[in-house]
């Protein structure tokens, strides 16, 4: 159904909109036949159910006046106790039949969420570091507990303090299950992730500390710019908004607005097109200011114009932090010190945009054609 409203324009455009309500009308006939049967059978459900405790009830009443009947008040309150004892239970097992007809309707999800891993509680030992900030990575190896399938082999990478990175390679080839080992958020199967030589798995929350991320689609809530930037730093004062706000170009814009930082910036963001949400974002991470800030394929859907700005200003700002810049195109690579492709879960290419232009044809090939030569 979200697809349906969320897609609405297309199926107009398309000239299909007829087939499209006839197919829902249909569809919504036939859901409120079953509907109309399951509320018959859950009234009948409950009518059973009374009659049966009314039963309880009248039972109790001949049972406790044949047995007792014109005895002392004694045994009267032994009644009394044994039926303020069973009707309590009646409130616990009365919604049971409802429960058990739904356990099959969410059968899938109760599955997966029995599958899902515990959680974490492990108290970690506080944890401080100085620059310079090292990441390295000794021959992991990762394979998801659900298929045992390995999905990187044998990754060897070592990124110093203040070195810009892009890592790339198509859908599939590993990125994200890498930058999720970044962060500590998983375990390599095999081998070690490291920040100035302690695993990340270690660090628990006290990774945000040191590291930061931008999304392919920044998330803004539904609340004000001010308190949208301060998830970056609750204590920061509305000058410290300004001054990023202006480091990333938006101060003039959110000037104008009415409201100024205490404007609201709708629902999801939509408020704001898609460069300025990213824009919004980094202010958010220089307010963290945190040495290493992860770019997981931040500029996924804006034009190429937006993008290259966007891409521009993400290095100006964060100069001087490491920057690993997670993408699947080349447009702003040749600012990286260094590159790294990811195929099938190993590194297939790596170097500074150079010496790779000059050594590997591939790398030529793929600019080429990302550029449109």
């Amino acid at each position: 159904m979200t697809d349906n409203v969320m897609g609405v324009d297309d199926w107009i455009l398309s000239g299909r909109s007829k087939e499209y309500l006839a197919l829902h009308v249909n569809d919504q006939d036939k859901f409120l036949q079953i509907n109309a049967k399951m509320k018959k059978f859950d009234r009948w459900r409950d009518f059973v159910l009374q009659i049966f405790w009314v039963l309880v009830i009248v039972s109790l009443v001949i049972w406790g006046a044949a047995r007792f009947g014109g005895r002392s008040t004694y045994y009267t309150n032994w009644i009394a106790a044994f039926a303020l004892a069973l009707f309590p239970t009646v409130e616990a097992f009365a919604s049971l039949p409802t429960a058990a007809q739904e356990t099959n309707i969410y059968k899938d999800s109760l599955k997966r969420l029995n599958n899902l891993p515990a959680p974490d509680r492990t108290k970690h030992k506080p944890i401080k570091l100085t620059a310079p900030f090292n990441l390295v990575l000794t021959d992991v190896h990762y394979a998801y507990p659900q298929t045992n399938k390995e999905v990187l082999h044998g990754i060897n990478l070592n990124i110093h303090d203040g070195e810009k990175i892009a890592i790339l390679g198509r859908s599939g080839a590993g990125k994200s299950t890498l930058a999720a080992l970044f962060r500590g958020d998983r375990v390599p199967t095999k081998g070690r992730v490291t920040l100035n030589g302690i695993d990340t798995s270690k660090f628990g929350d006290q990774m945000s500390n040191y590291f930061s991320i931008i999304n392919q689609t920044p998330y803004l809530f539904n609340t004000t710019i001010a308190n949208n930037l301060r998830l970056g730093n609750e204590d920061a004062t509305d000058e410290q908004l300004w001054d990023v706000l202006r480091r990333v170009g938006l101060a003039e814009m959110v000037q104008k607005l009415t409201d100024g930082l205490d404007t609201k910036v709708d629902e999801a963001g939509l408020r704001f097109s898609g460069g300025e949400r990213h824009r919004l974002a980094l202010a958010r991470i220089l307010l963290k200011n945190t040495p290493i800030v992860l770019l997981d394929e931040p500029t996924v859907g804006l034009d190429p114009i937006t993008e290259q700005a966007v891409i521009n200003m993400f290095i100006k700002e964060l100069s001087g932090k490491t920057l690993i810049w997670i993408t699947h195109h080349l447009q702003g690579i040749d600012q990286m010190d260094q590159v790294i492709f990811i195929e099938d879960g190993q590194i297939n290419m790596q170097g500074t945009p150079e010496k790779l232009w000059q050594t590997e044809p591939r790398y030529r090939e793929l600019k080429k054609a990302d550029l449109g030569l």
